[in-house]
């Protein structure tokens, strides 16, 4: 008789045993299982328990980054078989480059590199090329501006639609720009004398440097996650080697005096995702 009953509380051990295993899980891309009780499987994000915290507590994980949910009754949700063409968070592409369309036409070419470091957040650095393009002005210039800043993108919502976000270079964007130029020119000095009236004037070529520190605001539109344009427009401070304080220093403009220098800057890209 004790044997019987020694066998029946083994068997319910067991049974009770099994029972308090046997729990959903969570497969994640990267590997990680995650035993819990699925709440609900919404469509941004699926909701679970785990035993070892209050039922009251509840965790949230975004889709995109889970393969399968496997249940305790044995029915499994593959999600990225589901779902598989649709671009997720992750996979949006954080590599930018672009060029300035208006440019060309102010007499220099600038390419720009972007790269996401956050989801909210980039970094963007742009070369120019002064010389190149179309001289307006005759001054022969020639030189190279570099301007970096740091991105704040500005943005409502991630998700497009179910299950497929916006690009996270995509949004309203914040970036504080630090500007550097130097160049060569060509310049026409007027000068005559006074008591001749003698003209003295003459082309004199020159060296300008120029730095300014600016506060951009614009807008970033990707499309496909595979091409972009922008714009932007933007003021802030500035100082140059040179007497004239209303000055086009190719990545930005001066005005104002050595007292207040003001600076100015705009542009407008067109840029590929990689």
């Amino acid at each position: 008789m004790k044997n019987i009953i020694s066998l029946i509380l083994i068997g319910l051990l067991i049974t009770i045993s099994g029972s308090l295993k046997a729990q959903d899980k969570i497969f994640k891309k990267n590997k990680e299982v995650i035993e819990c009780k699925i709440v609900k499987v919404g469509v941004k994000v699926v909701e679970y328990t785990q035993p070892q915290y209050s039922g009251d507590v509840t965790f949230t994980l975004p889709v995109d980054r889970i393969a399968r949910i496997e249940f305790e009754s044995g029915k499994i949700i593959n999600l990225a078989e589901q779902y598989t063409g649709n671009r997720s968070f992750d996979d949006s592409k954080k590599n930018m480059f672009k060029i300035d369309m208006i440019a060309p036409f102010t007499g220099n070419f600038t390419f720009t590199y972007e790269r996401s470091i956050k989801a909210n957040r980039s970094i963007e650095t742009s070369l120019g090329l002064i010389g190149l393009g179309f001289d307006m002005d005759d001054e022969n210039a020639t030189g190279l501006f570099i301007r970096t800043g740091h991105k704040f993108i500005i943005r409502k919502e991630v998700y497009d639609n179910a299950y497929h976000y916006t690009s996270i270079l995509d949004g309203f964007f914040i970036r504080p720009d630090i500007s550097l130029s130097y160049f060569s020119a060509t310049t026409y000095h007027y000068a005559y004398n006074p008591v001749t009236g003698q003209d003295l004037s003459s082309y004199v070529r020159g060296d300008y440097f120029s730095a300014a520190f600016i506060l951009n605001i614009g807008k970033q539109y990707v499309f496909d996650n595979s091409i972009a344009f922008s714009w932007w427009a933007g003021f802030g401070y500035g100082f140059s080697s040179s007497d004239d304080y209303t000055s086009y220093f190719y990545s930005h403009t001066l005005a104002g005096d050595n007292s207040f220098p003001l600076a100015f800057s705009m542009g407008c890209t067109f840029g590929f995702l990689y």
